[in-house]
């Protein structure tokens, strides 16, 4: 296991451009203090915690109302796609952003999702959006933020 930090390497994901909150598609990723030494699960830890870490930049611009609306306190996260099925990506999610993340039981959340606005929608299913998603929506697992690892990551 590979500790929190990842041996001091530092990465910066925008291989593909920067998204939320620093827009910019010309950005590039870098990696930032590699040795000989330098395994290879440090620098797969070292690009899973640099992305947790530009979604808790995008988690406190929302917090803070800086992406129109009003400041919410945002006590969980739900998260969907193919990184839920990595249980190491999860725990570092929530450790980093320092809120419990709640996967859905779904293996096509974005799929579920237009079903249950199309039905909102339509009224096919009596209610509104909110009526609608919890009829067919469920929760799937729940991963909560070790306090000391969060601690740790707020001081890198």
């Amino acid at each position: 296991e590979i500790p929190v930090g990842s041996g001091g390497l530092l990465v910066l994901d925008c291989f593909q451009g920067c998204r939320t909150p620093h827009i910019d598609s010309k950005a590039r990723g870098v990696i930032i203090g590699l040795s000989l030494a330098t395994r290879v699960e440090e620098i797969y830890r070292a690009m899973l915690e640099s992305i947790a870490y530009g979604t808790r930049r995008a988690l406190e611009g929302v917090q803070a109302g800086r992406h129109g609306g009003e400041s919410k306190g945002v006590r969980e996260v739900v998260v969907v796609g193919g990184a839920t099925k990595s249980e190491i990506f999860m725990g570092i999610f929530a450790d980093v952003l320092g809120v419990e993340l709640v996967t859905l039981d779904s293996p096509n959340a974005a799929m579920l999702s237009a079903a249950v606005v199309a039905s909102a929608g339509l009224r096919i299913s009596g209610g509104n959006l909110a009526e609608t998603s919890q009829k067919f929506v469920r929760v799937g697992r729940r991963y909560s933020p070790d306090k000391a690892r969060h601690e740790l990551y707020q001081t890198l």
